[in-house]
């Protein structure tokens, strides 16, 4: 499901940046609270969420559904 690629991709990128989930949220525009719940699958990521986590992690959104730069050459 795309949900859980983009949720699982999006706490590894928020792993690997070493970045806290509080300002991965503040950056997003929510709370953590909903920050943790669309991470652990347990509300649904929408569209305009995709975006949200994009600009906040400084990824593309093909980043955050698994798509490498070198593959979109």
């Amino acid at each position: 499901m795309i949900d859980n690629r983009i949720a699982e991709n999006a706490r590894a990128i928020i792993f690997e940046k070493g970045l806290k989930q509080r300002s991965v949220a503040e950056k997003m525009g929510i709370s953590e609270q909903q920050l943790s719940a669309m991470l652990n699958r347990r509300k649904v990521i929408k569209d305009t969420d995709v975006m949200a986590f994009a600009n906040a992690l400084s990824v593309t959104p093909n980043e955050l559904f698994g798509i490498s730069s070198k593959q979109e050459a």
